[in-house]
């Protein structure tokens, strides 16, 4: 007879039998689920002494995995031309990402949870109308003396004057640096400002 039997110091969760005989006696199965009883009891008496109660955070090694819906009409956009923007994606933020043509499930995962929720912020940022009041995670594109460019989404860059930038030179910044900045105008022509935020 093979008899598994799981479950918590409150009771069976589940329990399995194989059986190469045509069955087993009323008696045979109480001595089994009362031994069975004994040793789930010592084994989460070891448990609990490692650990009593589930952590509060996950172990930074652990994976982390977040997921969000796009318009499946607007998948394209996320791969762009040969996969360029989700490859891109992918090697700026060391993460893993997958889509979901027919519902526009996004799942995005990696072992750096800081670096998967950028991501996450990224992708929506790609997909959402840019309003005043808006704060994106940018990333420097281009220094000038009078100011530094943004790009806070692809295809998205905003001006950041050097007035904005609070106690910071536009020279302190590098091409690639990452920056939290709000939208703070739109004009006309569809051009956005920024200030830094700190």
């Amino acid at each position: 007879m093979d008899f598994k039997v799981a479950g918590t110091k409150d009771g069976i969760t589940a329990f399995q039998m194989d059986c190469k005989v045509s069955g087993v006696s009323e008696e045979l199965l109480r001595t089994a689920l009362i031994q069975a009883r004994e040793a789930r009891a010592f084994i989460l008496g070891k448990l609990y002494e490692t650990i009593s109660e589930p952590r509060k955070t996950l172990s930074p090694y652990a994976p982390r995995i977040s997921w969000f819906y796009i318009d499946p009409a607007k998948s394209g956009e996320l791969i762009g031309p040969g996969g360029r923007n989700i490859k891109g994606i992918t090697k700026m933020f060391n993460v893993d990402i997958s889509l979901n043509d027919e519902n526009g499930k996004v799942t995005v995962s990696g072992v750096d949870a800081e670096k998967v929720e950028e991501a996450v912020e990224y992708i929506k940022n790609m997909f959402k109308d840019v309003s005043i009041g808006d704060v994106y995670n940018g990333k420097v594109t281009r220094v000038e003396n009078y100011g530094i460019f943004v790009e806070i989404a692809p295809g998205k860059s905003a001006l950041v004057h050097s007035s904005k930038l609070g106690n910071v030179k536009p020279n302190s910044f590098k091409i690639g640096d990452r920056v939290k900045v709000e939208v703070t105008n739109i004009d006309e022509a569809g051009r956005l400002q920024c200030r830094r935020v700190e």
